[in-house]
């Protein structure tokens, strides 16, 4: 699911050494709303979200990643993202896999100001940068865009209405005299696939036969939402 919060205000933009202070600022407001999403350690805060996810499965595979621990070096994976660390101390390798693996997810990708809705001005990067223009403009209008990645046992139509209600919700605690616009630009279904399933068991004994090796499963999240549609 990607979906875009756009807030607008003045009919222009405004310059923050004159105008600064004396109104609800698009940008102030947006970062607000999309701070509400999440807490500290990433869990999404809206409720419903998490809604059709079978816990218990996951507790299930949380004990069998317990297993694979001594199988991966932490600090390499960390450097093959570009980080120090992927978590603190109080996280297990279990629950990061479970994180990574099995558990939704929503992401913050992007954030522009202006009206950077033409390609030629996204080109510019100026809506990117310090706003509109390269002097410290407050911009009328700010976008922010979103990521969901859920889980096959989810609505994914459920969802979108609980992420809308909840920035509704959020933005409505500001009071502010701005306007907010929720847009969803993809929707499609999850998909998991079954390793019983005898084109994986062929894979597997075929992997089997060359390198003596029995496969591991993964899960990784990407985005052909046209799976499901030719699995029915």
């Amino acid at each position: 699911i990607t979906l875009s919060v756009e807030v607008f205000g003045p009919e222009r933009d405004l310059h923050s050494g004159n105008e600064g202070g004396v109104l609800n600022e698009p940008m102030t407001d947006l970062v607000r709303i999309l701070s509400s999403l999440l807490d500290s350690d990433n869990n999404v805060l809206v409720p419903g979200f998490y809604d059709g996810v079978d816990f218990e499965k996951v507790k299930k595979k949380i004990a069998v990643f317990e297993s694979l621990k001594d199988s991966i070096d932490m600090d390499k994976y960390a450097q093959s993202l570009g980080l120090d660390s992927v978590s603190d101390n109080s996280r297990s390798f279990a629950e990061l896999l479970s994180k990574k693996w099995l558990i939704p997810t929503l992401s913050i990708v992007e954030i522009r100001s202006g009206d950077g809705d033409q390609a030629e001005d996204r080109a510019s990067q100026h809506h990117y940068c310090f706003g509109p223009t390269k002097f410290s403009v407050i911009p009328h209008k700010v976008v922010g865009q979103v990521s969901i990645r859920f889980v096959a046992s989810q609505d994914p139509h459920k969802l979108v209405k609980a992420v809308e209600a909840h920035i509704q919700g959020a933005f409505a605690k500001l009071k502010s005299s701005n306007k907010v616009r929720v847009a969803v630009h993809n929707i499609g279904d999850a998909w998991e696939g079954d390793e019983r399933h005898k084109m994986y068991e062929a894979a597997a004994n075929a992997m089997k036969a060359c390198w003596g090796d029995t496969p591991l499963y993964t899960y990784e999240g990407g985005t052909m939402p046209v799976t499901s549609t030719l699995e029915k």
